[in-house]
């Protein structure tokens, strides 16, 4: 858990209850009178300290005010603070229909009773706008996938105060010693289906199951090992032209030695040409099927 040394009990209370950690170092601000003495260097050093201690309650006052659900915890070495966070339905909701996240319907004939506004395209998703979630499928039994709830969270922590939002800079807060990282948690739920249904050694492996990948680790990732099962599919393709090509290379001019000036290696470098116009046309067309889906174009 992002390095962060954690009890066997913390984990499993973890899995599936939080969705966003944000950790930092113990810090204990010293009282004034126990500086007073203290060189120059020192008492800016915990000028620093306490400057940041101030900035971190700052920080989980706003995250508490715009609804979110924030509980510290201490890692087994007492070394770092992590703050747990999650948010109750009705904060999920109120930022999931500002942004009209789209969801896929329980039934696309569905779509009949949504206006053109919600609709996405014709792949039986829409917008959630905060009142249609009866509308909508979901195999997680919070409703938001584990992936929307850590996005809706981090659109309200990055998010303007003038919009609701906690407008925490991580970068820069990261830079400033104030936090040490953040980082989303995997649900027990979802790898455990990600196991079954994908790194099974049953599954195919030129197979990528693009939904179950996106559902879970959003758009980047899917269309990531989809490329690389695509890829993985149509290296087939040139790999047993070129077993044979190598095998006439061995066998031509003397046996044992390899003739790379075979004729036949010509026309295995038409072949690879080939190859690979076939291969990008065929990329650019799964790719706006995924995208498609997706709802991303």
């Amino acid at each position: 858990y992002g390095g962060v040394n954690l009890s066997p009990e913390a984990v499993k209370d973890w899995h599936g209850k939080w969705d966003l950690i944000i950790t930092y170092p113990v810090e204990v601000p010293p009282d004034e009178a126990e500086i007073e003495h203290e060189s120059r260097a020192v008492k800016h050093k915990f000028e620093q300290m306490r400057a940041r201690h101030h900035q971190r309650l700052i920080f989980i006052r706003r995250m508490k005010k715009c609804g979110l659900i924030v509980v510290k915890q201490k890692s087994m070495d007492e070394s770092f603070v992590m703050l747990k966070i999650t948010a109750n339905h009705k904060t999920f909701e109120r930022e999931a229909a500002r942004q009209k996240i789209d969801l896929p319907l329980k039934d696309p004939r569905q779509r009949e009773h949504l206006s053109l506004k919600q609709l996405i395209a014709d792949v039986g998703y829409a917008n959630f706008d905060g009142t249609n979630y009866h509308l909508f499928t979901s195999i997680d039994p919070r409703f938001f996938r584990s992936m929307d709830r850590q996005r809706l969270i981090m659109s309200i922590l990055r998010g303007k105060k003038w919009n609701d939002g906690c407008e925490i800079d991580f970068e820069r807060e990261i830079k400033k010693k104030v936090f040490t990282s953040v980082y989303p948690l995997h649900t027990r739920q979802g790898q455990t289906y990600l196991l079954d249904n994908w790194l099974s050694q049953h599954y195919h492996q030129f197979r990528q199951p693009e939904n179950t990948i996106r559902d879970y680790f959003g758009e980047k990732l899917a269309f990531y090992f989809s490329y690389i099962g695509f890829y993985t599919h149509w290296l087939t393709f040139l790999a047993i032209p070129g077993c044979i090509t190598f095998i006439i290379c061995f066998f031509g001019k003397d046996v044992g030695s390899l003739d790379l000036d075979h004729d036949v290696t010509i026309f295995y470098g038409i072949y690879i040409s080939l190859w690979a116009s076939l291969f990008l046309e065929g990329w650019k067309r799964k790719q706006v099927v995924l995208a498609f889906g997706f709802c991303s174009i």
